[in-house]
């Protein structure tokens, strides 16, 4: 593989807690440090041309469902973004639910 190949790796899992973990992983330089938490505040962007809206919508989407979202860095270089979502058998019984 070329040094200047990107990766993106994407995971998912049930946890010990039976939330749903979706994890998505990437080769790039990562965030700079000290910045995890300030990542997903509005109009907050680490790119020149970046709005500042994306991480903040997504966060506040999967709130909305009773998950989470948070970024760190990888030791190896790269970041993580990881949503935890509860399960269905976790769900609020009044929800609506699809099951086809």
């Amino acid at each position: 593989m070329r040094a200047d190949t990107r990766r993106v790796v994407i995971s998912a899992h049930r946890s010990a807690s039976s939330k749903v973990v979706v994890s998505v992983r990437d080769s790039g330089p990562g965030f700079p440090a000290g910045l995890a938490e300030q990542l997903f505040e509005p109009f907050f962007s680490t790119k020149s041309e970046g709005t500042g809206m994306g991480l903040a919508i997504a966060r506040s989407i999967v709130e909305a469902h009773g998950g989470s979202l948070s970024g760190e860095n990888c030791e190896e270089g790269g970041a993580v973004f990881t949503v935890r979502l509860p399960s269905a058998e976790e769900r609020n019984s009044n929800e609506l639910s699809f099951n086809p």
